[in-house]
């Protein structure tokens, strides 16, 4: 089996114990193949954060320090309020509030982003713009959240960038054979593996009116599928 990597929030660090039930199974599957572990040290610090590495047996540890800023955005934040209750299919409890989040994805994107896709519109979509980097393309796709953006386009000047429109009801009556082209790639990457729908669950068609009202309820991920 190759080696493994894995990188958690989480690290069962030899001698401690604040690890989870998942990082404890994690850590019998690295003694079994070797592998490395990296995530969070379990310490806030005020200094510039430290890399810590260490080695037990097969298993090689990389943990990393956060700052106090880091550790109340990621881990209290988005990790807690976002990406747990997403991931065990609770969208219901999900935080949808983005306060700093452009200052959020600069961190981790200092150069910016090539590609913003935009659902929302707004105050959000504005925001999105700024993230871009040279010649980062930012798709309009719909106004979910009520209101039609004014998008700055000095940004897209500075940064040779562009604002791209997609509908894809018109783009299917205007132009057919794009259309048709776009679904055989789009099959053909599902078929070779390289795209994966996510799928919260199937509903039998007498059951639309339920589901309608899970996804309006954000008791949902992904995509619903109705059964005939």
């Amino acid at each position: 089996m190759p080696r493994l990597v894995v990188v958690s929030n989480r690290v069962a660090i030899p001698g401690e114990q604040r690890a989870g039930g998942l990082a404890s199974a994690l850590h019998a599957a690295l003694s079994e193949h070797g592998g490395l572990w990296f995530g969070w040290s379990g310490k806030r610090v005020r200094e510039a954060p430290s890399l810590h590495d260490a080695d037990d047996g097969a298993i090689r540890y990389g943990t990393l320090d956060l700052s106090f800023e880091d550790h109340d955005a990621y881990y209290n934040g988005f990790a807690n309020r976002t990406l747990w209750p997403l991931l065990h299919f609770r969208p219901d409890l999900v935080d949808y509030r983005r306060e700093g989040w452009v200052d959020a994805v600069r961190t981790i994107a200092p150069r910016g982003v090539d590609v913003v896709i935009d659902m929302v519109g707004g105050e959000q979509a504005e925001q999105g713009l700024r993230l871009l980097a040279w010649r980062g393309r930012f798709i309009v796709v719909g106004f979910a959240g009520g209101t039609i953006p004014k998008l700055p386009a000095n940004r897209l000047l500075l940064n040779s960038a562009s604002a791209i429109g997609v509908i894809w009801g018109v783009t299917r009556q205007r132009e057919p054979e794009l259309a048709q082209q776009v679904f055989a790639d789009l099959f053909e990457l599902l078929a070779k593996g390289r795209i994966r729908p996510i799928l919260t669950r199937s509903y039998p068609l007498a059951e639309a009116a339920q589901a309608m009202k899970d996804l309006a309820g954000r008791r949902t991920t992904g995509k619903v599928v109705l059964v005939p």
